[in-house]
């Protein structure tokens, strides 16, 4: 399996990774505050270059309403930002058993695509958990994937371009809840796997083309990771999570412009151990 590594700061995609830490932060302060959204190294993912580049749009009145608390993105443009992170949430998408909404999503899609940006859509199962109905999971991935995969079956009506990038949940090493931010995840080490193993089956099933990106951790530096987070990654790559993904996936998240030099590689390199330790 060839294993692609994408180096992210939570929630954007920047053509040069060789920016300063100080950008850096003001790009992490924006996602925070109002993009949720996932970085992503624009040369990995080149074999989905949006149509027109983002540094010639104008962001109008129209889209900012359409976006409504994604509306800060043009500041972003500023920073050559062509990658954007939504959610495809179960909870909120599944109405009924089988029965599916997509009306939000297909909005917020439509809207970044509008923007000439291209899109990766994380997959959050109900609960945050490994599902009970483990059939009925796939099932909702499966209509999912088929609503954006661009081959002209009930796809999205406001589809401009596939959706071929999906992102298996986001930093399931944070287990706990704050009054901000849900646990990312609920379960072992073990679960993250079948979840993402279920998932990659589904979006195989769907859409053959389609990449399947394994969430980051939310750390992987040791000099700053928690012991528990280290530990939960290296005990999902042995369980066989390297069966189950196309794309890696790192997190580089900073707050004060001292503690990275330059020349950073935001941390790929600590990742990559943790590939080739585990084949």
């Amino acid at each position: 399996m060839r294993v692609r590594v994408s180096s992210g700061v939570s929630s954007l995609s920047v053509k040069n990774l060789k920016v300063s830490t100080c950008k850096i932060a003001c790009l992490l302060i924006l996602a925070l505050l109002a993009l949720s959204i996932s970085l992503t190294n624009i040369a990995e993912l080149s074999s989905q270059q949006s149509p027109i580049s983002l540094e010639d749009v104008k962001l109008t009145k129209g889209l900012a309403d359409r976006l409504g608390p994604f509306s800060p993105i043009e500041e972003s443009l500023e920073l050559g930002v062509s990658w954007a992170r939504v959610k495809g949430d179960q909870a909120s998408i599944e109405t009924s058993k089988g029965v599916y909404d997509f009306s939000e999503l297909d909005l917020e899609v439509s809207a970044y695509q509008a923007l000439g940006g291209n899109v990766l859509i994380t997959i959050f199962p109900k609960n945050r958990e490994k599902p009970s109905d483990v059939e009925a999971y796939k099932q909702f991935v499966k209509a999912l994937v088929e609503r954006y995969d661009g081959d002209g079956y009930e796809d999205s009506p406001l589809l401009k371009y596939p959706v071929k990038y999906w992102e298996v949940m986001n930093e399931p090493d944070i287990q706990f809840s704050t009054a901000w931010m849900p646990a990312m995840f609920k379960g072992p080490p073990e679960d993250y796997v079948d979840v993402l193993k279920a998932t990659y089956e589904a979006i195989k099933e769907a859409d053959p083309e389609a990449k399947v990106v394994i969430a980051a951790p939310s750390v992987i530096n040791p000099s700053r990771a928690p012991p528990d987070t280290l530990e939960f990654w290296e005990e999902v790559m042995k369980y066989g999570a390297g069966n189950y993904f196309d794309v890696g996936n790192v997190h580089f998240i900073t707050g004060t412009e001292s503690e990275y030099s330059e020349d950073t590689d935001f941390d790929v390199s600590y990742y990559k151990e943790l590939l080739s330790s585990h084949g």
